[in-house]
């Protein structure tokens, strides 16, 4: 009996494992549309322009600018006109109550 459970757990154990095997490779192989020499020839090009990034660098990217719609005192005067009526949210607070 226990030589029958533990060859059925081997085997159970090994179809288990087979069976994962097959779904390893999910993705298929991506297929280039330019040959090696290409690649190579515009790597060079873009060398000789100063156009590569240095390995571990970032992409210097310019953060937009965000437009004020109303000036630092008009806000600041809209604050403390809802402070003296009340209708300020207190911190925490949802908007709808919740």
């Amino acid at each position: 009996m226990n030589a029958k459970l533990i060859a059925t757990t081997a085997l159970v154990a090994f179809a288990a494992t087979t069976a994962m095997a097959g779904e390893a490779s999910v993705f298929p192989e991506a297929q280039s549309l330019k040959s090696r020499a290409e690649v190579h020839a515009e790597v060079l090009q873009a060398r000789a322009q100063g156009q590569l990034i240095p390995a571990g660098e970032i992409i210097p990217t310019v953060a937009p600018q965000a437009k004020a719609g109303k000036s630092r005192d008009a806000v600041r005067a809209e604050v403390l006109a809802a402070r003296k009526a009340g209708t300020l949210m207190r911190g925490g607070e949802v908007m709808g109550g919740e």
